[in-house]
């Protein structure tokens, strides 16, 4: 048992000598360290209003009631809206903006963009912790802060989702996956891959592996996490269109005794563990189960195919066929009807884009327009700005990439040649730094560029490299995942020499951890290896020099051996 695990193990055991009130139903305890996760979910409870997003055809709406039940009121339409947090008088939530998702707050004095996520982006699993909000972009976790507006990476490990609980982040893998396979009594072949479960601290650090098999959707309460056991698997077949496909039964984990054990028999279409229980979604049915003792207990038998969430001791029910938000204790007293039938304007919004960026509450005269695209963005330089103002005086990271729009990164490569007067031949490099004011041509000289200055090149370099067809797609105007030529144009080695000459820890230091992984795989890259991991498929795809097919570890020679062993090493205790 780690230290860790004896502090929350001690913690434990000092909540369970206090007296306890608690529902007679609860089979869990008060959480073991102060703080609570709180998930993004279709709605959240404030300050005297529920807050609640409901998704269309080709558009999704945000609305308010008030807690004591009250009319239901648009706030605005755009895109796509997710994962609403409501803190206090503050609401959080993802929107999608022309394709591009953002992250805002809702609160007395309007609403504000608090970051703009790179075009193409992936974002999802926004939540709040401790007076800071986390969110998967790129399959990576970042975390903002909340009163001071800053955004940190907290780690470049790939997850697909994640959440808090004692102190920990604990998350599911987008790397280690495992694969599980199933032929059904009518012969079809079914396969399902999920990553495995590990924790880290909340500075991305002191990363481990809590469970070496596949898992879907981690959520926590008090010394438990649940989440789907795709080992633990069946097969589910929708009958209108006959697709099959394998699910995982429910499980729980215990992060003080390390035990794994089967939380509910049958399948669910969702799950929220409470202070009351375990509250469990399927086919018109909500309920909530004492998974010790096996008993379970009905709260409600709404219409099918509903919006279910729990925020705190409450569930929150949206049907959508009768337009009605109910509010569902999960102690088991009567659900509790908020608000019945949207408003019919669902095109129009209370708040409007003003030109800095900030919304406001618009006067009753003025028809506001929600679905106005922001006129600000960080994403692109003054002509006085620069792309990364630092890129001469600290090493970039992956965070500072992530805040500029990939289509800039070979600007801000050349930007730090221009710095030092670097005549351009090509003209679009030459037009662009022309119309900068700090920019003045002559005087070059390749000796005053600092050792810090040719790592940010070789590091954008890499970027680069790495997504050059999404930035194609990017440049042409179509979104990143379309169809293009897949003809690999890219020749590079991260490290070139890594078959013949032992690496030292200096080199694999001296590039970004989040290229280690793909260093290690480039030595069987070189020998055909045929990658199931998407990521690494698609990255060697692109190389000029791979060719798949043939791998046999008979052919890897003791320096690569060696090499990977080293990285590897790194890799777990970086």
């Amino acid at each position: 048992m780690t230290m860790t695990r004896r502090f929350l193990a001690l913690v434990l055991a000092l909540c369970l000598m206090l007296p306890l009130c608690s529902a007679a139903f609860a089979d869990t305890v008060a959480p073991l360290i102060a703080g609570v996760f709180k998930d993004g979910a279709y709605a959240s409870e404030g300050e005297g209003t529920v807050y609640f997003t409901v998704a269309g055809a080709e558009a999704a709406s945000l609305y308010s009631v008030p807690s004591a039940g009250g009319e239901i009121a648009l706030i605005e339409t755009q895109d796509d809206i997710q994962d609403v947090i409501a803190v206090g008088e503050s609401v959080y939530y993802l929107r999608s903006v022309s394709g591009v998702w953002q992250l805002v707050c809702l609160n007395g004095a309007g609403l504000s963009v608090l970051n703009v996520f790179a075009p193409g982006a992936e974002v999802s699993g926004l939540g709040y912790y401790d007076g800071k909000l986390y969110v998967i972009a790129n399959s990576w976790l970042y975390s903002f802060d909340t009163a001071l507006g800053a955004q940190t990476l907290v780690s470049d490990q790939e997850m697909s989702d994640y959440t808090i609980l004692g102190g920990r982040i604990y998350f599911i893998s987008g790397v280690t996956e495992r694969t599980y396979k199933r032929t059904t009594s009518d012969g079809a072949e079914l396969s399902v891959s999920a990553g495995c479960l590990y924790s880290m601290a909340l500075d991305g650090t002191d990363v481990q592996i809590e469970l070496e098999t596949g898992v879907t959707d981690v959520r926590g309460y008090s010394e438990h996490l649940y989440c789907h056991n795709m080992s633990d698997n069946y097969p589910v077949a929708n009958s209108a269109t006959g697709e099959k496909w394998l699910d995982g039964r429910l499980y729980r984990y215990s992060i003080v005794t390390e035990t794994f054990e089967k939380a509910n028999e049958n399948y669910d279409w969702d799950f929220y563990p409470t202070g009351n229980g375990l509250l469990l979604y399927t086919m018109g049915s909500i309920d909530l189960k004492n998974v010790t003792e096996g008993m379970s207990i009905n709260l409600m038998t709404p219409e099918q195919y509903t919006s279910v969430t729990v925020d705190g001791e409450f569930a929150f029910v949206y049907e959508h066929t009768a337009q009605k938000l109910t509010r569902v204790p999960t102690n088991g007293e009567i659900p509790v009807v908020l608000g019945t039938g949207l408003p019919a304007s669902a095109d129009v919004g209370l708040y409007d884009l003003t030109e800095n960026g900030e919304q406001t509450t618009p006067s009753a005269t003025v028809k506001p327009t929600a679905t106005k695209k922001p006129t600000t963005t960080t994403t692109k330089p003054s002509a006085s700005g620069y792309i990364f103002p630092e890129s001469n005086v600290r090493k970039l990271t992956t965070a500072d990439l992530k805040k500029v729009d990939p289509t800039l990164w070979a600007f801000g490569r050349n930007e730090i040649w221009a710095r030092h007067g670097y005549e351009f031949n090509k003209k679009v490099y030459a037009d662009y730094f022309e119309s900068k004011s700090w920019y003045k041509a002559g005087g070059y000289k390749k000796s005053d560029v600092s050792s810090i200055e040719w790592y940010n090149m070789e590091f954008i370099q890499k970027y680069e490299d790495m997504y050059a067809e999404e930035i194609a797609q990017l440049k042409a105007g179509k979104k990143p995942g379309s169809s293009t030529s897949s003809k690999p144009t890219d020749s590079t080695y991260i490290f070139p020499n890594s078959s013949t000459q032992k690496l030292t820890k200096e080199q694999i230091l001296s590039i970004d951890r989040s290229l280690w992984g793909y260093a290690r795989n480039e030595i069987y890259a070189r020998h055909g290896y045929e990658f199931n991991n998407a990521k690494y498929a698609k990255y060697f795809g692109n190389k000029t020099w791979y060719k798949a097919g043939g791998f046999s570890t008979k052919d890897l020679n003791d320096t690569e051996w060696y090499n990977m062993n080293l990285i590897k090493e790194m890799e777990k205790s970086n």
